[in-house]
């Protein structure tokens, strides 16, 4: 039951800080270092949970996608 809960409760808590944080119509306007610190954590515990899960190379691809678009996504961010 405890995974269960897991299953889908860690995903609700990641749907719920993207659209309060980082999402385009965000709930709250925040500086863009939270907006980061948020995609930050949003991903790479995407990242983690598909190494726990035993797969490594989709993790590690998967970190590595999301690292170059959070970059460059940031470098608009901070131009615009």
């Amino acid at each position: 039951m405890p995974g269960v809960l897991l299953g889908i409760g860690l995903p609700l808590l990641a749907i719920l800080l993207w659209g309060l944080f980082r999402s385009p119509k965000a709930v709250f306007h925040v500086d863009p270092f939270v907006k980061a610190l948020v995609e930050i954590a949003v991903f790479s515990t995407a990242a983690i949970a598909w190494w726990i899960m035993g797969q490594p190379v989709v993790a590690v691809l998967f970190a590595i996608v999301a690292a170059v678009s959070g970059v460059i996504n940031g470098r608009r961010e901070f131009r615009d």
